[in-house]
């Protein structure tokens, strides 16, 4: 009899542990699908952007500001020549850019600048500095704002026929500033006292893209190729409602507004600035001034158009798309 009761006491406590065994088994598992579950997923890879060449400014040392390009994936970023404010020729040889407040050339590859303005054109009114340059679609003009005294400054938007022609002046103001012109070349836009504003390049009158169209910045006019609609891009500045985001605006082709502006951005803090379209028009690039990281200046992005969905690329200002 006692035998009998050892026996079911050991196959008792062969159970116990068998069941304990079992219990701290799954216990694990569980413990391991939780460990799983407290690891936070990686974020998604950015989306791929589109080849091309962005070309933009950033400070270079304390005292000197540099024109570089660089590739629309962020890579082989190249220092070209000291200066701001960049723009590509149409074919995409040369760059102009301002540089001792005047605006230079330089092949796109590098080299020798060569000076486009003196301040002292015959035909054009004298001004202590030029800036924002904007090539024209045929390659024949650079339109840019000269500016005269300070405090408050008055603003000429000048077209000068390239490499070293005459020079028109189109209008004048206070508030001028983010030239671009018409994909036709027949108009240019520009920021007046915030507002979107157009003057036909030949000369005439000044006219607003729209009385109702909140206030917006550094505009880029852009045609698509297959359906030949006439699109804007143009940011609002952060103490904007809703903060400072890009726009896009469709317009006729004088530049009059069609319809509402679309926020292609949202809920990011941040002054973008310089929006420039894609060569097919399906992302804008721009660079956002509040943003910067580590002491950078500007952070550079790529958003697409159709989705939004926006890509941190590198860290230069003022930036314009190749064509």
């Amino acid at each position: 009899m006692r035998r009998a009761v050892q026996f079911l006491v050991v196959l008792t406590v062969l159970a116990l542990v068998l069941v304990m065994a079992g219990c701290g088994g799954s216990s694990g598992t569980d413990g391991a699908q939780m460990d799983t579950a407290r690891k936070p997923e990686p974020p998604p890879p950015p989306p791929p952007v589109p080849d091309g060449t962005l070309v933009g400014h950033k400070q270079l040392n304390r005292t000197g500001w540099g024109v570089l390009t660089m590739a629309t994936d962020g890579t082989n970023e190249t220092n070209v020549v000291p200066g701001v404010t960049p723009c590509w020729s149409p074919d995409g040889q040369t760059i102009c850019f301002v540089q001792d407040s005047r605006v230079y050339t330089v092949p796109a590859s590098g080299g020798t600048p060569e000076q486009f303005t003196t301040g002292a054109e015959p035909d054009l009114p004298a001004g202590d500095s030029d800036i924002s340059p904007e090539w024209s679609p045929d390659g024949q003009e650079i339109a840019f704002l000269r500016q005269t005294g300070s405090y408050p400054a008055v603003y000429t938007i000048c077209v000068k026929q390239f490499p070293d022609g005459p020079g028109r002046q189109l209008c004048q103001g206070d508030g001028l500033a983010g030239l671009s012109w018409s994909p036709d070349g027949a108009y240019v836009m520009f920021r007046d006292d915030g507002n979107l504003s157009v003057v036909p390049s030949a000369g005439g009158a000044v006219y607003r893209v729209s009385e109702t169209l909140p206030l917006g910045n550094d505009p880029a006019w852009f045609a698509d190729v297959e359906t030949g609609a006439n699109r804007v891009a143009y940011c609002t500045g952060a103490y904007a409602p809703g903060g400072g985001q890009v726009f896009t605006l469709q317009v006729d082709a004088a530049g009059h507004a069609i319809g509402d502006p679309i926020a292609i951005t949202s809920d990011r803090p941040g002054w973008p600035t310089h929006p420039t379209w894609s060569p097919d028009g399906t992302y804008i690039a721009y660079s956002d001034e509040w943003a910067g990281k580590k002491g950078e200046v500007f952070v550079t992005c790529i958003v697409e158009v159709a989705t939004g969905t926006l890509t941190e690329v590198g860290d230069l200002g003022g930036v314009d798309w190749t064509p």
